[in-house]
């Protein structure tokens, strides 16, 4: 599986700007760093949670803004 984040309105992924492995959305200016081990995980885990993980064997591409909120919302209660 790979969970996939490409640019788009008011999406944005390190190029430049941020810091590598960054990914900034909506107004607010949220952002995950892909680098940090704790990101990552939860990740995987809201993809397990919402039927993503793959039964079958092969490569699939998951979209990351998909479990982008859900894993914003975890971050801040973990703070």
């Amino acid at each position: 599986m790979s969970i996939v984040f490409r640019p788009g309105p008011g999406r944005f992924i390190s190029n430049t700007y941020f810091e590598a492995g960054t990914v900034v959305a909506g107004p607010e200016g949220d952002w995950l760093n892909l680098y940090e081990p704790k990101t990552v995980r939860r990740l995987i885990q809201i993809a397990a949670a919402c039927g993503e993980l793959p039964t079958e064997p092969g490569t699939r591409e998951v979209d990351g803004w998909y479990l982008y909120e859900a894993s914003m919302a975890a971050q801040r209660a973990e703070a």
